[in-house]
């Protein structure tokens, strides 16, 4: 559709690179996902949340681990580590969740 718009203005203008849409297209979506995240933390402040983890393997034995955080607006992922050269040791999934909740502020966090 957006090509047949760009037809009506005649050959001499070029249509847009994939490159260039691309690039506009991810800063919007960035601008859209940080705005849904702070929607999000400012109900962590009112209501609190609980930290998730998840770990698991893939197909090549990688081992990923997985931080988000619930609240009642839904679950929102906050990062994952890839993790196949480290023991899953306690201290070390202990250090990982840590981590979040210092970006999540001890304080909002309801449920561990």
């Amino acid at each position: 559709m957006m090509l047949e718009v760009v037809g009506q203005f005649g050959t001499e203008l070029p249509p847009p690179t994939r490159y260039s849409l691309s690039d506009l297209l991810l800063k919007l979506e960035d601008k859209r996902t940080k705005s849904l995240l702070k929607r999000n933390e400012e109900e962590w402040k009112e209501i609190g949340c609980s930290i998730i983890t998840d770990a698991w393997s893939d197909r090549k034995r990688m081992s990923i681990m997985n931080l988000c955080v619930n609240s009642k607006m839904g679950t929102m992922f906050l990062s994952s580590k890839e993790s196949s050269s480290e023991a899953h040791t306690s201290q070390h999934i202990y250090d990982y969740v840590e981590s979040c909740i210092q970006q999540v502020v001890l304080k909002h966090i309801v449920k561990l």
